[in-house]
């Protein structure tokens, strides 16, 4: 059996998988390799007007924070 353990923080989330056969602890990383993964979301208007609205997560929403702050949320747990 396998367990899997959430920890959304203000600031940072996390996820784990803890392995009973092996008794191990796996924290996943999202896709830039980080493990502790920023609580931030932001949404993006397409250029064009069909374009679909394009939302980003985690570091790559904190990245362009500065330039779209308009339509970035940081510490989301601090809204809810």
């Amino acid at each position: 059996m396998s367990v899997v353990g959430l920890d959304f923080g203000s600031h940072v989330a996390n996820i784990a998988l803890w392995y009973e056969e092996t008794d191990k602890v796996d924290v996943i990383a999202d896709d830039l390799g980080f493990r502790a993964i920023p609580t931030a979301v932001a949404f993006r208007e397409g250029e064009e007007e069909d374009e679909e609205v394009e939302i980003i997560t985690g570091q790559a929403a904190v990245s362009q924070a500065a330039k779209n702050s308009k339509n970035t949320f940081i510490d989301i747990r601090s809204y809810l």
